[in-house]
């Protein structure tokens, strides 16, 4: 029989932001709705009551979506049967399958009629409507004034001015591997892509295979068809390139470096870093790799069939004069789970933070890490339960500070 040992081990790395409502409106709230969203946006709180969500497809109810101010007073009583969090000062509402937008006084600015709508980004929603296989596109203001698109396809928001817009038709979807149901499946865009301004006017033109939104630093991965697959660069908001469309995959730019990846001898794909100038300024010799979410990254090679793990920081330059194991990422403050082995050659598991400092040591049999709510206060913890000789603990990581 499993031993069950419960210690709480609290490990201080700074202060948890407090929650958006104070523990006590957070309680009165869990008692008066069935689900409570901890984020605060322009104030509100989305709540819903009614709602049973289960893993089993098919299982469960919706309820009705609703919103109160960061004291409890509610704004807008659950009646709707999608809500989402506010954004920019509106939130998209549903009703019977169609789509509109509230203010914060709960008063409808978007009339609920479109089939899909986007949140509210850079003066406008992007609103959609279906006719059969050809959906229609129009942007829309706080005003009701709509304005028609003619192109086949627009995302769904804006950012830094533009969205991807462009020229194609809709394949139908993949049927679902066998055993899972999919309630709405979608149907994919297949064409041409260029950018589009909040007044409809194409600013960047159709010409790229793939595109994918701007990001805040004012530049945008997008893709050419190549002989055998898709190749990927970075454009800025005058449609000027960046960096040339030549890797087979990048990510978006964190702390300067952005993470790519090139096909190899073999087939394989190896990863490394570029800067904002498009230099490698860490070669692609890597066989997996993370971006840099935090002032340093995690990068691995495979030896013998069993992964390597090295943490390094943005130069390339290892932090940690040793390898880990069998990394599993924490997720939220940039903690993980790794494995090093002991003496006898047995893998041993702890968690380190970002800097490379252990905060649980190399001694466990298994570490499994995980972010959860506190039910008193909706506030974030990091936590993780641990498996030695059988026995089982129960470990608090309280983070006070998120990582550099």
């Amino acid at each position: 029989m499993m031993k069950r040992c419960f210690i709480l081990a609290i490990l201080f790395a700074g202060s948890v932001s407090a929650s958006a409502q104070s523990p006590e409106v957070w309680r009165k709230l869990r008692s008066r709705y069935d689900a409570v969203w901890t984020q605060t946006d322009d104030g509100i709180i989305l709540v819903n009551r009614g709602g049973v969500w289960v893993t089993n497809p098919g299982v469960g109810k919706n309820g009705r979506y609703g919103y109160v101010d960061t004291l409890g007073r509610e704004i807008v009583p659950p009646s709707y049967d999608n809500g989402n969090r506010f954004h920019n000062g509106f939130a998209v509402v549903g009703k019977s399958g169609k789509y509109g937008a509230i203010d914060r006084k709960g008063r409808i600015v978007v009339p609920v009629e479109w089939d899909n709508l986007g949140d509210f980004v850079c003066g406008v929603f992007v609103a959609q409507t279906d006719a059969g296989n050809a959906p229609r596109f129009s942007l829309v203001d706080t005003t009701g004034h709509v304005t028609p698109l003619e192109y086949d396809f627009c995302a769904t928001e804006f950012s830094c001015g533009l969205a991807p817009a462009g020229f194609g038709e809709y394949e139908a979807p993949e049927p679902p591997p066998p055993g899972i149901v999919r309630t709405n499946p979608k149907k994919k865009f297949v064409g041409k892509y260029g950018f589009v301004t909040t007044g409809g006017r194409l600013r960047i033109p159709v010409q790229y295979d793939e595109a994918r939104d701007f990001e805040d630093d004012g530049v945008a991965q997008v893709g050419i068809q190549g002989k055998y697959y898709v190749k990927w660069g970075f454009i800025d908001t005058t449609g000027r390139v960046v960096v040339p469309c030549s890797y087979y995959s990048v990510n978006g730019f964190r702390k300067d470096r952005a993470l790519v990846s090139k096909v190899v001898a073999g087939g394989n794909l190896a990863f490394g870093y570029i800067d904002r100038k498009g230099q490698e300024v860490i070669p692609c010799q890597y066989d997996e790799a993370t971006s840099f979410e935090y002032t340093n990254t995690w990068v691995g090679r495979d030896k013998d069939g069993e992964m390597a793990y090295t943490l390094i920081n943005r130069n390339g330059i290892p932090v940690l004069e040793y390898e880990v194991y069998r990394l599993q990422d924490g997720g939220k403050y940039g903690h993980v789970v790794a494995a090093r082995p002991d003496p006898s050659g047995l893998l041993r598991f702890g968690i380190l933070n970002n800097a490379g400092r252990i905060l649980v040591p190399f001694e466990y049999d298994i570490i499994t890490i995980f972010s959860d709510l506190d039910p008193n206060t909706g506030e974030t913890l990091v936590r993780a339960i641990a498996m030695k000789d059988g026995c089982e603990y129960r470990l608090d990581i309280s983070v006070r500070r998120k990582a550099q």
